[in-house]
């Protein structure tokens, strides 16, 4: 037991270092008296602060290089995000429709390639009056499917 806790205080502590210092990865790893592999294993990502657009997980930062470029990961669906062209985005859409707050939608994500949005990234475009129309209009058409069948079963 002593073991585990002695690793999590270095794994704490390596973390620490990792993205507070401005050490090299190299400096780091020998101030804790590890190997460059053991440091990466034992470094968790750090929050970005925000959560993805697609699918409202997490935004975090895999190391040190992509939080310097404002690359982020989302930590359930796996994409990337540049935070600051997302910021610049959302910052040109509000001062193109003088809004106070322009709502973040998925066409900002960047998609990575061979990954398509699919049908749930184009649903959500779509405005709730326009969903309640269609769903209002199949449900009637169903209803009308139901009716016609009973009817022609008593004629039949």
């Amino acid at each position: 037991m002593a073991v585990d806790t002695a690793t999590e205080a270095l794994r704490e502590r390596a973390n620490r270092l990792y993205w507070t210092s401005s050490d090299t990865v190299d400096g780091v790893a020998e101030k804790l008296g590890m190997s460059r592999h053991a440091l990466y294993a034992a470094v968790r990502p750090a929050p970005a602060g925000q959560r993805c657009a697609v699918c409202g997980k997490r935004l975090v930062y895999t190391n040190r290089s992509n939080r310097a470029a404002s690359l982020a990961t989302c930590s359930g669906c796996g994409r990337q995000v540049n935070l600051a062209e997302r910021g610049a985005k959302i910052e040109a859409a509000a001062a193109a429709e003088g809004a106070r707050e322009v709502v973040f939608t998925p066409a900002h994500v960047e998609r990575r390639p061979g990954r398509e949005g699919g049908v749930r990234d184009a649903l959500r475009s779509v405005p709730p009056r326009r969903v309640a129309t269609v769903a209002g209009a199949l449900t009637l058409g169903a209803l009308a499917g139901v009716v016609a069948v009973r009817a022609a079963g008593r004629y039949a």
